[in-house]
């Protein structure tokens, strides 16, 4: 209970602490995309990196990785459908947003101590697949939307796909699993001390992105995303409790999973298809204490 109240209060107290550096001008707003590239390119690699310590690839677990694509698939579709009246730019904002889940970089940091290793390690595995899409695929999808022309092409998608620096890592991560290639605990141990830095610099970038003020068009959008988002969660949670082939500890791992915050690379993928700053930033400074305090209080009821 204390371990969990500490953490949640730490993850809040960096995002006000993002928030005064911006309002004292000691950081500036568009600081948020200096601090974007280094989690993109350097620390979310190391932290996908070093997940793989002590990955192995088990039939058990497809389920696991299939749930992360699945769950994606759904968000981003719903987010498309609910948009399909209005711009490019804001079907492509809400195909981004309304899915993907920060798992290494929030929910796994949040789990350590409070779970025990083989338990987490369904939220490791339903990062597999969550990471296979938001770490690529979803950008794909999105920015698709924004090509006007009106023929589809195959070599623009896997363009945008490989681009992902953070999806190239798990690509190869994955590779060098599958054919058993084991790589030295020291260099797991660096990665794991640049990982480490990526929480710090994602509860900044959310402090950066806070705005107080807020227009009446950009407040129905935040609200429509959340009401997307929750609903689907709402019901994939009852599903998942009732039916997912796991013991009860495992249900509840992967049910606290699905509440996590959006992924800190989205806001970043945001930025880069030139989407609506103020509502993606709105969204993404709300979703992370809204998951500290569903996770906190449903981790607080099932101990």
């Amino acid at each position: 209970m204390n371990e969990i109240f500490t953490k949640s209060i730490t993850y809040l107290l960096l995002i006000i602490c993002g928030y005064c550096l911006k309002k004292t001008k000691v950081l500036h707003s568009k600081d948020f995309h200096v601090l974007s590239t280094i989690s993109i390119n350097l620390t979310l690699p190391c932290v996908l990196i070093s997940m793989f310590e002590t990955f192995y690839i088990s039939f058990d677990w497809i389920y696991c990785i299939l749930l992360g694509l699945v769950i994606n698939v759904i968000l981003i579709f719903a987010g498309l459908f609910f948009t399909r009246y209005r711009s490019r730019n804001t079907q492509a904002l809400f195909m981004l947003n309304t899915s993907s889940f920060n798992i290494g970089g929030f929910v796994l940091p949040f789990f350590n101590g409070i779970y025990p290793p083989s338990s987490i390690f369904y939220a490791s595995m339903f990062d597999v697949g969550n990471a296979i899409m938001c770490t690529g695929l979803t950008y794909a999808c999105a920015a698709s939307r924004l090509d006007t022309s009106s023929k589809f092409q195959f070599k623009d998608f896997f363009k945008r796909i490989f681009s992902s620096i953070p999806f190239v890592t798990y690509l190869v991560m994955i590779t060098l699993t599958l054919v058993n290639i084991k790589l030295p605990s020291e260099l797991f141990q660096v990665t794991s001390i640049i990982g480490n830095a990526n929480i710090v610099l994602v509860m900044i970038m959310l402090g950066l992105m806070v705005e107080l003020k807020i227009g009446k068009d950009d407040i129905k959008d935040v609200i429509l995303h959340f009401f997307i988002r929750y609903s689907i969660l709402i019901f994939c949670a009852i599903l998942i409790y009732y039916f997912f082939p796991a013991s009860l500890i495992g249900k509840q791992i992967l049910i606290l999973s699905i509440f996590a915050p959006i992924s800190s690379i989205m806001p970043a993928f945001s930025a880069k298809l030139k989407c609506k700053t103020s509502v993606y930033a709105a969204i993404n400074s709300l979703s992370m204490p809204i998951s500290i305090i569903l996770l906190s209080t449903l981790m607080t009821l099932w101990q």
